[in-house]
This record gives C-alpha cells, structure tokens and sequence, in this order.
C-alpha cells in the first residue's frame, strides 16, 4: 500500500513540475518584454547611486540570461546615463562632451557617487 501511494506522489511530483516549467517556458517572453521595458524606462529615484547602479546592472544580468547574450557595458551604461534625473543634467552633459572613450560600469559608478557626493 505504501509503494503505491508513493509512486501516485512522484507521479503527481513529475506532473506539477512539468507543468510549472511549461509555464515558465510561455511566460518567458512577458517577463523578457517585462523586464526590458523596466530597464530601459527606469528613473534614478535618489536611494543612492551606488545601490541604483547596482540594481541597473542587476537587471541587465538578467537580460543577459534571458537572451543568452551580453548587453554591450556602453549600453547599459548608456541606459543609467539616460535615466539620471535633471540634478544630473551638466554631469551628462560634461560626459557627453569630454570623454574620449565609453566608460566602464565601475567607472560609471565611481564618477556618478562622486558627482552625488559633490551636489550633497
């Protein structure tokens, strides 16, 4: 009696699994959709740039599992540029015209903490 009704619980195991991972599966898209519309739309909302630009990142981690592909850093550092509130407009603006080449993440974080710290 014991064995079947273990096997009628992996049966039923076996079946919500399958289930839960075809949900997943037609669920990918809205939540890539979701996700990417989140990231691209985002405003800095003032809790801290380091924690900002690390939930930004975070994010784009993510994307990057999704489609299985690296977002390019001056994409995403682009993006965080792009969603800097107006405090934060002749920082970008100086970026824009004074530097050679693209930031890094780390680089992008260490100027923009900087730049917070200096309109404190």
């Amino acid at each position: 009696m014991q064995r079947g009704v273990e096997k009628k619980m992996l049966g039923l195991g076996l079946g919500m699994a399958r289930a839960i991972l075809g949900h997943n599966r037609s669920s990918a898209p809205a939540y890539a959709s979701s996700l990417t519309r989140q990231f691209i739309n985002a405003k800095y909302d003032g809790s801290g740039m380091r924690a900002y630009i690390q939930k930004m990142t975070a994010m784009a981690g993510r994307l990057n599992k999704y489609f299985n592909a690296p977002l390019p850093d001056e994409f995403i550092v682009q993006v965080i540029m792009e969603s800097l509130p107006k405090e934060f407009e002749a920082f970008h603006i100086a970026y824009n015209n004074t530097v050679a080449s693209n930031w890094t993440l780390d680089q992008l974080m260490a100027q923009c903490v900087q730049e917070e710290e200096r309109q404190r």
